[in-house]
């Protein structure tokens, strides 16, 4: 009998070993009725019990797992999926987190899932990871395959000993989609190859698609390392993304094209990399921006990506951008990050310049604007060290915003300051009603001598800058030869300054004020007015300094 007791004792240990770890979640796992996850004691139960990895999973509550740097002799959290049993049900994340996960293993598919084949995870964000394996490592996904990762995003730090380590996936195996997901995780496998800021390795099988996401985390690594993927094997795609973070590595060749990505013989489409920020001014694919370029929609816009608060790309609204920096550093992000439409203060579709008679016409189109209070031109002459302004919304109505309107419209301004011969650049930025400012790239021109047609009529030109400080150029047109006055006026009508009193011949000229009266003694901020005067003609403007 106690013989009998002991070995039915036996039998009772050893048989229990074959039950999971943790909590089973409420749930019976079916797409009606999916585990519903809300605690770390699940997440043990999901890892440890591998028969549930075909089921459908539903995260209701954000999620601790800081305790799994205790877990397994420092080993931590043991995968979802391993080369023998894969994951290949539904992780639903609903828009929480799973945060300070921690794996530090020897072996390859490391990620809070460490292989997937047909599976799908969506709306998951694993932040603040410390995950560390061998080789085809992600903050999110070790090894996927045929799987569909969408609206997830990462942050912390992955590392891993050997190839493919991505900061969301480190290896699309075939026929994966990874799309609208982001990573912040820096990517780190020193010596070794295919590390991306966002996935490692795009195919060792045909099929795979990566679109409308981005990473901006460091990227450290040796042979095709890339600031959001190591390398792009032929028959796959990378469709409107983006990288920010600085690189560490070289590419296929030894050389240091790694921007963006390190090797690429599938396809990249409409893909950017920022050259300052990456330290990196080549790519084996995608353009390299600068960090101010980088922070303009158009740029983007222009290459066909889907903007909210505008419909020439589409009307699936994946992207958007927050002009005062709030919002991911100014660059952007994915509408799905915060529902607000806060991009395209103003969608500019064009910004031109062009010379006639000794004057340059500027102008510019918008096809929509969103709380635009107005514009503000400058212009250097010869580089783009020294910008002055020459007009704004506070100065000519011609440049006062629409405020909101999906309507185009037109702008145009004309600058009769120049002189021929000289070149200048031209820079616009529109304001806000909340005061942000948003800066456009600079335009060139290179004036030319030219014969000047004679003007038909006498016009006095707003004075620009204005308001200015010291001084500001005075500029008007003759119809034909005549003796001239122009002199400037305080607020109480009294003569503080004369600039000229002379005969001038018909065109266009230009006097420069200092803000100085006719004893050469600095004037107070106020309102001055200029007054041109001929034996025909007279014209006034008001003029503001501001010291």
């Amino acid at each position: 009998m106690k013989k009998m007791l002991l070995i039915l004792a036996i039998i009772v240990l050893g048989t229990g070993t074959l039950f999971a770890d943790g909590t089973q979640p409420p749930g019976s796992g079916t797409s009606i009725d999916p585990y519903q996850v809300s605690i770390l004691d699940h997440l043990l139960w999901i890892s440890t019990n591998s028969s549930s990895w075909g089921s459908y999973f539903e995260q209701t509550a954000n999620i601790d797992a800081s305790a799994t740097s205790g877990w397994n002799g420092g080993a931590g959290f043991s995968p979802i999926g391993n080369s023998s049993t894969k994951f290949s049900g539904s992780y639903d994340g609903n828009g929480y987190t799973i945060s300070g996960l921690y794996i530090n293993r020897s072996t390859n598919c490391i990620g809070l899932f460490g292989y997937t084949n047909g599976a799908t995870i969506q709306d998951l964000g694993v932040t603040n990871v410390n995950i560390v394996g061998n080789g085809q490592v992600g903050g999110l996904v070790g090894w996927n395959s045929n799987s569909t990762v969408s609206n997830c995003y990462t942050t912390g730090s992955v590392t891993g000993n050997d190839w493919a380590v991505g900061g969301l996936v480190g290896l699309n195996y075939g026929s994966n989609i990874v799309q609208y997901c982001y990573s912040l995780c820096s990517a780190t496998s020193v010596g070794n190859q295919q590390v991306g800021g966002l996935v490692g390795r795009n195919g060792w099988l045909t099929g795979n698609t990566v679109s409308n996401c981005y990473s901006r985390g460091a990227v450290t690594g040796g042979y095709y390392s890339g600031g959001f993927i190591g390398t792009n094997n032929g028959g796959n795609e990378v469709t409107n993304c983006y990288s920010t973070g600085s690189v560490i590595g070289t590419d296929g060749g030894g050389g240091d094209n790694v921007g963006f990505t390190g090797g690429n013989s599938g396809t990249v489409n409409n893909c950017f990399w920022d050259t300052q920020t990456s330290g990196k001014s080549g790519s084996d694919a995608g353009t390299g921006k600068t960090t101010a370029e980088m922070k303009t929609h158009t740029t983007f816009t222009a290459a066909g990506w889907d903007f909210e608060v505008e419909t020439a790309n589409g009307t699936n609204d994946y992207w958007d951008m927050d002009y005062s920096g709030t919002i991911n550093n100014g660059y952007p992000y994915l509408s799905w990050q915060d529902g607000a439409n806060v991009s395209l203060p103003v969608e500019l579709s064009s910004f031109s310049v062009h010379a006639q008679n000794n004057a340059v016409i500027i102008a510019w189109t918008t096809e929509s604007e969103l709380d635009n209070l107005g514009f503000i031109l400058e212009r250097s002459k010869g580089d783009k060290a020294s910008w002055q302004e020459m007009a704004s919304y506070r100065t000519h109505d011609a440049l006062k915003g629409q405020g909101s309107t999906s309507s185009r419209t037109e702008y145009t301004f004309t600058d009769v300051t120049v002189e021929a011969g000289e070149s200048y650049y031209y820079r616009l930025s529109d304001v806000s009603i909340q005061g942000e400012i948003t800066t456009y790239p600079p335009i060139f021109i290179q004036l030319v001598a030219q014969h000047v047609a004679q003007p038909t009529e006498f016009v006095l030109y707003q004075n620009t800058p204005n308001p200015f400080n010291p001084d500001t150029w005075i500029s008007y047109q003759l119809p034909e030869l005549s003796s001239v006055t122009v002199k400037i006026y305080n607020v109480r009508g009294q003569l503080v300054k004369t600039l000229l009193d002379g005969e001038q011949t018909p065109g266009i000229h230009r006097l420069l004020w200092d803000g100085r009266d006719h004893s050469e003694v600095p004037l107070a901020s106020g309102v001055y007015f200029c007054r041109m005067k001929s034996s025909s003609h007279a014209q006034t403007v008001k003029m503001v300094l501001l010291r």
